[in-house]
């Protein structure tokens, strides 16, 4: 998530989140806001992909505001100068294997759209 994670910050509390989570998790709940001041916009063109609905609507999270994969809300995954922004109907935890986002990542990385 570019914009941090609430789910990370809402579970962080919880013993079992940072043991299952590692350092990562702990960066997103505790660490984010020290964290956030050390990233970078990437200097070469980049695009979002993203799980949710592109209409903003209620994702399947209660705890998530708006769309969401689930895990992350589509507002979590935006990044100023970003080229291309494409949102998927998909769960967090599926849209690294799903052949329409490989396909589309092949495409960006070959044209600078995904489409």
């Amino acid at each position: 998530p570019n914009q941090g994670s609430r789910m990370a910050r809402l579970l962080y509390p919880t013993l079992l989140f940072p043991l299952v989570t590692g350092p990562s998790g702990i960066a997103l709940g505790r660490g984010w806001a020290s964290l956030k001041d050390e990233l970078a916009i990437p200097t070469c063109e980049f695009g979002i992909i993203a799980g949710g609905h592109a209409d903003d609507r209620q994702g399947l999270n209660p705890l998530l505001p708006g769309s969401s994969d689930g895990t992350v809300s589509l507002t979590e995954t935006l990044l100023p100068g970003a080229t291309d922004l494409m949102v998927q109907p998909l769960l967090h935890s599926t849209m690294m294997k799903n052949a329409d986002v490989c396909r589309a990542t092949v495409q960006f990385l070959r044209t600078g759209s995904f489409r």
